[in-house]
């Protein structure tokens, strides 16, 4: 819900304080996408760095806003597990980015264990019927979806690029870490350099 989402972020400086205390971190990743944008960027931000000011940092919504300019894509299909009005703050948040959801869905699950229940099959099914609008791009949203093994076969089934979550991350955290090695088999944003 929005209120346990929102309740994470009084966690972050608790959390960060177990994460490696004694030892220099390059990159940090706040790995839950619907978080990310229900507390806001900028708040996340400002959390992760009242304890690792020197520890450059990304999240899965300022990562899949990266990833989509990468892409060149403005005008999206959004993939989601959440409820309704979790969905519609997805949509807010890459609004006001300048990436416009033209065609979505959402799974309305109210659990983790409903989500991580998703088979990737079923996501990819969802993902075609988003990819067959008139869309720039496919955004599949939550760390918890299964889709590593799915966004090739979504993109070459379409035609158009898939960023999800976890694989936004990846990539995010790579460039600031400045990795910029293409890693081929989990769509064009990783098969690309930089």
């Amino acid at each position: 819900t929005m209120e346990t989402l929102r309740a994470i972020e009084a966690a972050i400086p608790a959390a960060l304080r177990l994460l490696l205390p004694d030892d220099p971190i390059d990159v940090i990743n706040f790995s839950c996408t619907s978080a990310s944008a229900v507390i806001g960027i900028d708040r996340v931000e400002a959390a992760i760095a009242g304890v690792r000011p020197n520890c450059r940092q990304t999240n899965p919504v300022a990562a899949g806003i990266a990833a989509m300019r990468h892409l060149d894509m403005r005008r999206i299909g959004l993939l989601t597990p959440y409820l309704p009005d979790i969905h519609q703050q997805m949509e807010a948040c890459f609004a006001r980015h300048g990436i416009e959801t033209m065609a979505g869905a959402t799974f309305v699950t109210e659990t983790e264990a409903q989500v991580r229940a998703l088979s990737p099959d079923r996501i990819r099914t969802a993902a075609m019927t988003l990819g067959a609008a008139a869309v720039d791009g496919l955004f599949i949203s939550c760390t918890s979806l299964r889709c590593s093994g799915i966004i090739a076969a979504i993109e070459r089934e379409t035609g158009k690029p898939v960023v999800t979550s976890n694989q936004a991350a990846a990539w995010h955290m790579r460039r600031l870490a400045g990795i910029t090695a293409p890693v081929p088999g989990f769509g064009r944003l990783l098969a690309t350099e930089g």
